[in-house]
């Protein structure tokens, strides 16, 4: 519990000096570690409204928690940063349990941007920090095989 607490301060938002806004980088193995849902799953909706942006999720297969017909992913909107989930897009996401403005226990992604991966097919997903990751393989190493 320490280490997602942990995880969780390394990947709070930092101010640059010139106005940017950057997030910690977060490696698969950190991702892997930290996440209590894995799952491939089909964006349906996207809205936004009490200061989070919400992803509903079809999910198509869970490689850690679930079993669950919906998924809900909650996100503080952050300039300049977009976590790249489109509606109608296939992707491989990483989530965690986070507490919002001291009340809302909701589903977020792990490393923002870092813990989303676009599916390639039905055996890859693929994301620009982290590359390439066949979901046989990462299914094995979180205990699937």
């Amino acid at each position: 519990m320490r280490l997602a607490g942990a995880l969780a301060l390394a990947l709070l938002v930092c101010t640059a000096t010139a106005g940017a806004t950057s997030i910690a980088r977060v490696t698969l193995p950190e991702m892997e570690r930290a996440s209590t849902v894995v799952v491939v799953a089909e964006v349906k909706t996207l809205s936004s409204g009490d200061g989070l942006d919400e992803y509903q999720l079809e999910p198509e297969r869970f490689l850690r928690g679930g079993p669950s017909r919906r998924v809900t992913l909650s996100a503080p909107p952050l300039p300049g940063i977009a976590l790249g989930l489109e509606r109608g897009g296939r992707y491989l996401v990483f989530a965690e349990r986070r507490t919002f403005f001291g009340r809302w226990n909701r589903l977020t992604v792990v490393g923002y941007p870092q813990g989303v991966y676009r599916m390639l097919g039905d055996l890859r997903a693929v994301n620009e920090p982290n590359g390439m990751i066949v979901l046989k393989r990462l299914s094995a190493r979180l205990g699937n095989a």
